[in-house]
């Protein structure tokens, strides 16, 4: 959780004392950090929870300055690789049914990660469902989970870099075709057609 991941933050005041005033200070950032936001989604498109998997944790660190306003931070990361979990619960359509460029992206909704090369076996797992709602008002949702390679979306996470993902619902639509065949093969009965992507759509057939 993002409450467990405090971001780190380092300053150089060369050769200032405090004389009964404020001494100048400018702070760098030591992590990278990682927001989300959502683009076009459909009604009632909810962002269950976000996963980084194999990513390391913590690692070593040192420092180059020029005393004045440069900080740059070297790090190797170290130790064993973990996963990284932040639950959103959060839905995303307005009254309109469809919401755009909204950010995920509060204190404790932000990841603050040890600046590293991303090897290939680290993987992004987002997690979202749509809520539906029954003929009594209940409500039930469909889950979903989408796994993408982490490696070929970025790379490198920057010490002091501020990295945001976009989940955004595909423009194609995903749907499933079940039909019984006749023992010829030449005719069809009992044709179902399901949607099962996570965009609204209306099909014709």
């Amino acid at each position: 959780a993002a409450e467990e991941e405090p971001d780190v933050v380092f300053a150089i005041a060369p050769n200032l004392s405090n004389t009964g005033a404020a001494v100048p200070m400018k702070f760098f950032h030591a992590l990278s950090s990682i927001v989300f936001e959502v683009g076009s989604v459909p009604a009632n498109f909810v962002v269950e929870k976000v996963e980084f998997k194999n990513l390391y944790s913590s690692g070593n660190c040192t420092y180059t300055s020029n005393m004045v306003d440069e900080v740059t931070f070297n790090w190797t990361p170290a130790f064993e690789k973990k996963s990284f979990l932040q639950t959103f619960n959060k839905k995303m359509s307005d009254a309109d049914g469809v919401v755009a460029d909204v950010n995920i992206d509060s204190a404790v909704q932000t990841f603050m990660m040890v600046p590293q090369s991303v090897e290939d076996d680290a993987q992004l797992e987002i997690t979202v469902s749509i809520e539906h709602t029954n003929p009594d008002a209940s409500t039930y949702r469909n889950e979903y989970k989408f796994t993408k390679s982490l490696y070929d979306i970025c790379a490198t996470f920057e010490a002091g870099k501020k990295y945001t993902f976009r989940i955004s619902s595909p423009e194609e639509v995903d749907v499933e075709v079940e039909d019984q065949l006749s023992g010829d093969g030449s005719v069809k009965s009992d044709v179902e057609i399901s949607n099962t992507g996570i965009s609204v759509t209306y099909i014709r057939v």
